[in-house]
């Protein structure tokens, strides 16, 4: 189980371009072993899913605050540049295993691909540029300082 955070900009919210651009079928077809996909809407089930997140990233990346900007519901601010201190991270914990796997005399390739790339516990979705980005696809993305959670969705 995992969560797709649907990230927006100060800008994209004046425009009212904030929420994803996907249907969650959509969404479910670019995870790779995803069984299912659903909008989270209830606003206790949202708090807890952005509290697991922080704990899972050992980190506080979200400060979790239900509010409006510009007529838009947000449920909070992402601090991009903690999320990505916290992927470097994990990106050397990847780069060991895979190591570890490839000094193998027979390496699981399969494996490492999935360690390297495939597996991801969440998503990250740019509402303004409509990119789907596993842990891996945000480390090169050109996020702004702080961006808003405005859509979460729970995959499995």
């Amino acid at each position: 189980m995992g969560y797709v955070l649907v990230l927006a900009t100060e800008e994209n919210l004046k425009m009212g371009d904030c929420y994803s651009p996907f249907e969650d079928y959509e969404i479910k077809a670019a995870i790779p072993v995803c069984d299912g996909v659903e909008e989270v809407v209830d606003p206790e089930q949202i708090r807890a899913a952005l509290t697991e997140l922080n704990t899972v990233y050992a980190a506080p990346i979200i400060e979790i605050t239900a509010r409006e900007y510009h007529g838009e519901k947000t449920f909070g601010v992402l601090d991009t540049r903690k999320l990505l201190e916290v992927l470097h991270l994990r990106k050397s914990e990847r780069i060991r295993k895979v190591s570890q796997e490839l000094s193998k005399p027979d390496p699981d390739l399969w494996a490492v691909a999935h360690e390297a790339y495939n597996r991801s516990e969440h998503y990250f979705l740019d509402s303004g540029e409509a990119l789907l980005m596993n842990e891996v696809d945000a480390l090169e993305f050109d996020f702004e300082e702080h961006v808003y959670v405005t859509q979460v969705y729970e995959f499995n």
